[in-house]
């Protein structure tokens, strides 16, 4: 799996350094973020950020699912000498039960930043464009089944960044 996903951002790589800059999402089940219900996948995150190095280039967003709560990290990273803030998704808020999370305040722990989590049910919706990716999360009342926004936030794309 490692080798693929070096060969596969390679080639995402080399097409950025040609001038096309398209979004690049990685998902996983088991989150290498999380403070709530399940333990954090610290062994798959220094995998990842290995093979990313390799290749050059980071994901934009990472989404992950797992842990039964809505969990928002920003990591602060730097690659070929660019600085990015990347948000990790916890979002296994659709499956069983929901689990405890504790409130996120903006704690920070080493390179990530805990910045908003809820306990209950829930989905998000991402949206891509050429410039950017817009996630709106919705939190459903498990009585009434009615949707309300959780939050929104967007990440910029900037097509003329290599990385």
């Amino acid at each position: 799996q490692k080798q693929w996903l070096l060969k596969t951002l390679q080639e995402i790589a080399a097409t950025r350094k040609k001038g096309s800059r398209k979004a690049l999402i990685i998902a996983t089940h088991h989150p290498p973020f999380t403070s709530g219900g399940h333990s954090p996948s610290t062994e798959m995150l220094a995998d990842l950020d290995e093979v990313c190095q390799q290749a050059g280039i980071m994901p934009d967003m990472h989404l992950a699912g797992h842990a039964h709560s809505y969990q928002r990290y920003t990591r602060a990273v730097t690659i070929a000498g660019k600085s990015m803030q990347i948000p990790y998704l916890v979002v296994g808020t659709g499956g069983i039960g929901d689990q405890a999370v504790p409130a996120a305040t903006g704690q920070v722990t080493g390179d990530h930043t805990f910045v908003k989590s809820f306990k209950g049910y829930g989905y998000a919706l991402v949206e891509v464009s050429a410039t950017e990716i817009t996630t709106t999360v919705f939190a459903v009342d498990q009585t009434t089944g009615e949707k309300s926004t959780f939050e929104t936030f967007t990440v910029n794309l900037n097509p003329s960044e290599v990385a």
